[in-house]
């Protein structure tokens, strides 16, 4: 019944993960008109896939082993369930306000809750937590600054020069690209995190024999949980990043997904699950910043910001104290 009730909660996370966090690979592209919300959202959940698959093992191995042992995770399959109905039931809470919030941050709490809630606080990597976090605040800089200087020393100069019909409608194509490559990113991260639990407890071994079958078929199952979210759900969000913090056309749009796609897979590739979230809003940010402080709508920035705050910290304390309601029931 425990290991039925993680994959439910998987599917649950992996639902809110496209409708929260589908926002970071299409928000641009839907906000500048460059491609309609459902074909993006299907072009969306089939690259995602194919990331948690192809380059997801990294991740994978930080929330399924690293952070909390994974014998421990195995053994009490509890674990697994707190942190993924911890990490899905706050996303899901901030979602239906349409603020983007980071299921990186929701899991990575979430983990961390379930483990003081066993009482293994001593077997938690909390140097690994704090390197993970800072990771989260250079992402969101990092991919701001890429942003800001790409557009101000490349790409301005380069518009300049060219037909503006011309130069627009490369940047669509180009948009396009980047979005893959950002929707990929997703998958080897974020999806990754939301499958972490569900290969750290082992839930289907009785099912697939060998790990990266199981990761295989973890991904497509939470993968197509994502794609219905983005499609059922995932408007509100789009609107937040694609259209209310600033204006994108189609070279700001890809500019800013270029800077985040390229920050977020440097961390995939070193093995730390960050922020998609962060990154994209941090590139919305950097390209808003080249017209004006005022072109950025800093209401809405202030409550994505807080809702990062409050993320990791309220997912803890729910994962807490939704494993102390297990043992009761």
């Amino acid at each position: 019944m425990l290991s039925v009730l993680v994959v439910l909660a998987s599917l649950f996370v992996g639902w809110n993960l496209g409708a929260n966090d589908a926002a970071n690979a299409i928000g641009a592209l839907v906000g500048s008109g460059t491609m309609r919300f459902r074909r993006a959202v299907a072009v969306f959940m089939i690259f995602a896939i194919l990331g948690a698959v192809i380059q997801g093992g990294n991740i994978i191995k930080t929330t399924a082993s690293e952070i909390l042992p994974q014998p421990e995770i195995e053994n009490n399959k509890k674990i697994a369930l707190a942190t993924l109905l911890g990490a899905g039931i706050f996303v899901f809470i901030l979602t239906l306000f349409g603020i983007p919030v980071s299921m990186t941050q929701a899991i990575v709490g979430g983990i961390v809750g379930s483990g003081v809630a066993v009482g293994l606080q001593n077997q938690i990597d909390f140097a690994l937590v704090l390197r993970i976090a800072a990771s989260w605040i250079l992402t969101f800089l990092g991919s701001m600054a890429l942003a800001f200087f790409t557009y101000v020393l490349v790409l301005a100069p380069i518009s300049r020069r060219m037909n503006v019909i011309t130069f627009n409608t490369i940047f669509r194509i180009l948009g396009i690209v980047v979005a893959v490559f950002l929707a990929y990113d997703l998958g080897a991260n974020s999806l990754a995190n939301a499958i972490g639990p569900i290969l750290g407890a082992k839930v289907l071994d009785g099912f697939f024999g060998d790990f990266l079958t199981a990761q295989i078929a973890a991904s497509l199952l939470v993968g197509i949980a994502l794609g219905l979210g983005a499609i059922t759900f995932g408007g509100g969000v789009v609107d937040t990043l694609g259209k209310k913090i600033t204006t994108l056309g189609p070279v700001t749009a890809f500019t800013a997904q270029f800077a985040a796609a390229l920050g977020v897979y440097v961390f995939v590739v070193i093995g730390i699950p960050v922020s998609t979230t962060q990154a994209i809003v941090g590139g919305v940010v950097g390209v808003g910043l080249t017209k004006s402080t005022k072109t950025v709508d800093t209401g809405t920035l202030g409550q994505i910001l807080i809702g990062w705050i409050m993320t990791p910290v309220a997912s803890a304390f729910l994962a807490l104290g939704i494993y102390k309601l297990i043992l009761i029931v």
